[in-house]
């Protein structure tokens, strides 16, 4: 079953969903964005339901979990077999 992530006014109102599909249960936000995992991948979907933007189309690794700093996301990986899991980072 698909994931599904809406927002809502904090005073109620209309749902409105932001994405779906393959979502991973870890995400980060800021006033503009959610940084979310699809299919594993790293992706932001702005807050007025544009569609996902993959943000690091080059890396094999599948995100495991997000945080934000001022001017920067980060994420981590997990390590597979004899890998070590990493921390990845890129600029907003």
């Amino acid at each position: 079953m698909p994931a599904r992530l809406f927002r809502v006014p904090v005073g109620g109102g209309e749902v409105t969903t932001l994405a779906s599909g393959d979502l991973r249960p870890t995400l980060a936000a800021d006033a503009t964005g959610v940084y979310v995992s699809v299919a594993g991948k790293l992706a932001r979907v702005g807050l007025d339901g544009s569609e996902p933007v993959e943000l690091a189309p080059d890396s094999a690794d599948e995100v495991n979990r997000l945080a934000l700093g001022d001017s920067t996301v980060y994420w981590t990986v997990r390590g597979y077999a004899d890998q070590d899991g990493k921390v990845m980072e890129l600029l907003q």
